[in-house]
């Protein structure tokens, strides 16, 4: 009986120490925050400078959508919003615009 709770002690002490100390800095608990800047508007090369300044990733969605606002090749929205605190390192997503939709406009026969 005393072998197991000795076994069960030593078990609960690792367990703690491993959800206390290891687990949180595998989780990256212990790094640096940054707020996501604004990238709607940017080109992917500024969008990509101005969240390595920021310590942050640049990644580019593959979807994209049309826009009456946004020129083609610029960034129409990005996850996480901008405004969000996220750690260090984290990636944010971007998807492009593909600028205004066409207007097929239908040929008249003869």
């Amino acid at each position: 009986m005393p072998a197991l709770l000795l076994w069960a002690a030593v078990m609960l002490t690792l367990f703690l120490i491993t959800d206390m100390f290891v687990m949180p800095w595998v989780a990256g608990r212990f790094r640096p925050v940054a707020t996501v800047p604004v990238l709607r508007g940017l080109e992917p090369e500024a969008a990509a400078d101005t969240l390595r300044a920021y310590g942050l990733r640049f990644a580019v969605d593959t979807a994209v959508d049309y826009s009456r606002t946004i020129p083609k090749g610029r960034i129409l929205s990005q996850t996480p919003d901008s405004g969000a605190v996220v750690k260090q390192g984290r990636r944010v997503w971007a998807r492009l615009s593909l600028g205004r939709e066409p207007i097929i406009r239908p040929t008249r026969g003869p």
